[in-house]
């Protein structure tokens, strides 16, 4: 049920209409697939140059899936539309008309109860139903005292808009001369690999682990160890990384610190090569980049994410890894970096 967005919303446009909720609940359910037919790119294009760029938040939820980006902040913050098109083209709907039929008869119910406002909610959402269900657009009024200008995108996908919009950049500039290098470095719970995976499939692009080059332990020395960001085989990324940049198919093997020993690992050729995980920012590896960025999440987020993840054990982060990643980072420059912040449950 999408009961708290209905209120939330209502919180922030006191005068939604009966058909404003219904476009909410309809959006909630099939995204933007209504709008994505031949000129969807054109009619965004034109929509941006008719805004406004003014403040505001750049993406407001409607559901746990979906978020409506202001293309007034859009604008604003100067991301490119074909960013914003990108994510667009990413939706694949899994709403159905039942669903959204229950999630109609759920806003009438509020209506009736007074949680909403809303004095024609069964007339209008009966209409509706007999009509078909189709996309409908915001009321006059909703229009009039808001002027929303808005695209639905996914929620996980918001949060990235900016690094999307920066390798959009860097590929172009490319010009498939070569390969676009993508580094996302973090502390560990931090989320690096939900943003590596969701742009991975946003650009079809090929994951590098930096987990795949844990230290094995004939190097663990204490030496070794002691160099900030020591405890990965950077010598061994590097030579990867620069096999990669050659634009062919490349291979490398990974190794497996539960077994010991070397996994092969093969990658297609492709047009943006992500490297994530901690020390992906190495000073050995850093001039490969295209892009870079740091993936942020409080203590208190990261210390829940690596309890759930390793069945409440975090004794080793604790003690360990955390200690090394903190001597990293430290002496580590992020000047350039773009900042992602992964606070939200992911």
């Amino acid at each position: 049920m999408n009961t708290a967005y209905l209120i939330a919303a209502r919180a922030k446009y006191p005068y939604m209409q009966a058909q404003d909720y219904v476009k909410l609940l309809y959006q909630a359910q099939f995204g933007c697939e209504h709008i994505m037919g031949d000129y969807a790119m054109q009619y965004l294009q034109r929509e941006l140059a008719d805004c406004a760029p003014t403040p505001a938040d750049l993406s407001e939820p409607i559901c746990d899936e979906y978020c409506r980006v202001n293309l007034c902040e859009y604008k604003r913050l100067g991301y490119a539309p074909s960013a914003l098109m990108r994510c667009m083209l990413a939706v694949r709907s899994s709403g159905s008309y039942n669903a959204l039929r229950d999630e109609l008869n759920n806003f009438v119910r509020l209506a009736h109860s007074g949680s909403l406002a809303c004095d024609n909610a069964e007339s209008f959402v009966n209409d509706y139903i007999r009509a078909g269900m189709p996309p409908v657009h915001h009321s006059e009024r909703f229009a009039r005292l808001y002027q929303p200008h808005y695209r639905v995108i996914y929620r996980r996908h918001a949060r990235l808009l900016q690094l999307v919009d920066v390798i959009e950049a860097a590929i172009g500039g490319c010009n498939g001369s070569r390969p676009v290098f993508v580094a996302l470095d973090g502390g560990c719970g931090s989320g690096k690999t939900f943003c590596a995976n969701n742009l991975a499939a946003l650009f079809d692009a090929s994951v590098i682990r930096c987990d795949d080059f844990f230290l094995p332990p004939d190097m663990r020395t204490a030496s070794r160890l002691a160099q900030a960001g020591g405890n990965i085989h950077y010598e061994r990324l590097r030579q990867t990384l620069q096999q990669a940049s050659s634009g062919a198919d490349f291979d490398y093997c990974a190794y497996d610190c539960a077994r010991n020993e070397f996994v092969p690992r093969h990658f297609k050729r492709s047009q943006v090569i992500i490297v994530e995980g901690s020390y992906a920012l190495h000073s050995q590896l850093r001039h490969f980049y295209d892009v870079t960025a740091m993936v942020s999440a409080s203590e208190q987020v990261r210390m829940a994410r690596l309890a759930q993840r390793n069945g409440g054990a975090t004794e080793d982060f604790v003690n360990k890894w955390i200690p090394l990643e903190q001597k990293y980072f430290a002496q580590l420059d992020t000047s350039g970096c773009i900042t992602v912040d992964c606070n939200e449950q992911l």
